[in-house]
């Protein structure tokens, strides 16, 4: 199964969404996972959006830096509680967007779905 382009309501339904899209996978350690968008980006921006597979559980306090730009916290879907421990699981798709205004305006990713089998679980529209 591959999401593309964007977000999904069901895994059907995919909609494009932003310039960066497609299924990403993850390296990196647990909690600091690092990501290479194959588009050599320099700049994180407002709203991109993309399907993100974790390599490894997070364990702690979760962050994700995309392209070597830097580390942002990831946040769960309410834009506020940073990702810990067993939030980030690998192999599990997870729908991710950056907003700058997350983290006190420093700028953050946020996790609004995961898809799970047959179920997107904590998907906001």
């Amino acid at each position: 199964m591959t999401l593309t382009y964007g977000y999904a309501r069901t895994i059907a339904d995919v909609a494009p969404s932003s310039r960066l899209g497609g299924a990403l996978t993850s390296a990196g350690s647990s909690n600091a996972y690092t990501l290479t968008s194959g588009e050599s980006l320099a700049a994180y921006d407002d709203g991109m959006r993309f399907a993100w597979v974790p390599n490894a559980d997070s364990t702690g306090a979760a962050t994700l830096n995309l392209d070597g730009i830097g580390a942002k916290k990831i946040l769960l879907s309410d834009g506020v509680t940073q990702a810990g421990a067993g939030d980030v699981r690998t192999g599990i798709v997870c729908d991710i967007v950056y907003l700058t205004a997350l983290d006190s305006g420093n700028g953050a990713w946020q996790m609004t779905g995961r898809y799970t089998g047959d179920v997107i679980d904590n998907f906001e529209m």
